[in-house]
């Protein structure tokens, strides 16, 4: 047995940790630059006073929702909310929960055979922009990285949310 054959297994194993571990924050990030694209016009938009709504979110995001969707109905098909726990670690996963947040359920419309077709609902701060700072600054305590980062973005759509509205009004295509 030579050197090579016992150190080419602990390499290739180092690799697929790393990339689980890499492929995880770089998904992470690419959610959350999605979801910083929906909120940032949003928050200018309520601060100038206008109503703003968006027609208009990527289809990964649309996905990330929709499967948000099929997650809270294995979870608990009679809870009328989707709720932040339902979202995936995809990046649509990520851009979703971050820009959609808690959904009802009631804020869908269905076709006749009981799928989304449209989704009209306010951009889901949850909380007031004191309580999202003080959420993130317990994340980042905990050492929670990931669960702080969004906080003071959502805290400024939280208090923006007073000057003007933000909504979404989203259409999903269904398969022909």
């Amino acid at each position: 047995m030579n050197l090579l054959s016992i150190l080419n297994p602990v390499g290739k194993s180092v690799e697929r940790f790393a990339g689980d571990v890499l492929g995880d924050k770089l998904d992470f990030l690419k959610g959350a630059y999605m979801a910083a694209g929906e909120a940032v016009p949003a928050i200018f938009d309520n601060y100038s006073g206008k109503n703003r709504v968006d027609r208009e979110v990527s289809d990964e995001m649309k996905q990330g929702l929709l499967r948000a969707m099929e997650n809270a109905n294995q979870r608990d098909p009679n809870d009328p909310v989707i709720k932040y726990e339902d979202y995936d670690r995809t990046p649509g996963g990520v851009g979703a929960k971050y820009t959609f947040g808690n959904v009802s359920r009631n804020a869908f419309e269905y076709d006749e055979a009981g799928r989304p077709i449209r989704l009209v609902s306010p951009y889901d701060t949850n909380v007031t922009a004191s309580q999202a700072l003080d959420e993130g600054r317990r994340q980042l305590q905990a050492g929670n990285i990931k669960g702080s980062f969004y906080k003071p973005v959502e805290a400024l759509l939280a208090d923006s949310m007073k000057h003007g509205s933000a909504s979404h009004d989203i259409t999903f295509d269904q398969p022909e």
